[in-house]
């Protein structure tokens, strides 16, 4: 039977591959969902409502309030 020794380095090691994926994970949902907007905004399938929305929780400002 092999022994693995876990110290304080290899769990910080593991933690930030951790971190690192799924921030990259995220960053990549992010990317489609923003393509898939696209394609709709190309198409007229948004409503106008849905932009002004997009843009406010991106943290952009409504204007037309």
């Amino acid at each position: 039977m092999k022994k693995i020794h876990i110290n304080r380095a290899s769990v910080l090691e593991a933690f930030k591959f951790f971190l690192i994926r799924e921030r990259h994970r995220h960053i990549q949902d992010i990317v489609q969902i923003d393509l898939d907007l696209g394609k709709l905004s190309d198409i007229d399938l948004v409503a106008d409502g849905l932009d002004d929305w997009i843009e406010i929780q991106r943290g952009g400002q409504n204007d037309s309030k």
